[in-house]
């Protein structure tokens, strides 16, 4: 299995599966900001097949008032058939 920087249109099938099903089309499982140039979609890709995606985007945080960069989280998915081999682990 291999991490890679994917594109939100990629994301759209494991957002439809996984996060919003009750939405009738994949092709509206977008985020508002998906486009957004410093936005980071990346994917765990396992025999050419993308089985976990996430989608980071870069934010400020008055609160945290850390140095540098900081990204959001605003959507990570696993296909079920692959839940509990590690695909979204951080290593």
């Amino acid at each position: 299995m291999i991490v890679k920087k994917i594109t939100s249109t990629d994301c759209k099938r494991l957002r439809h599966l996984v996060l919003w099903p009750h939405i009738p089309y994949e092709k509206d499982c977008i985020i508002d900001i998906d486009e957004q140039e410093d936005a980071i979609h990346l994917g765990a890709v396992l025999d050419g097949q993308i089985i976990s995606i996430c989608s980071l985007f870069k934010t400020t945080n008055p609160v945290l008032a850390l140095p540098g960069d900081h990204y959001r989280l605003r959507a990570m998915a696993t296909h079920p058939d692959f839940r509990g081999k590690s695909a979204g682990q951080s290593k």
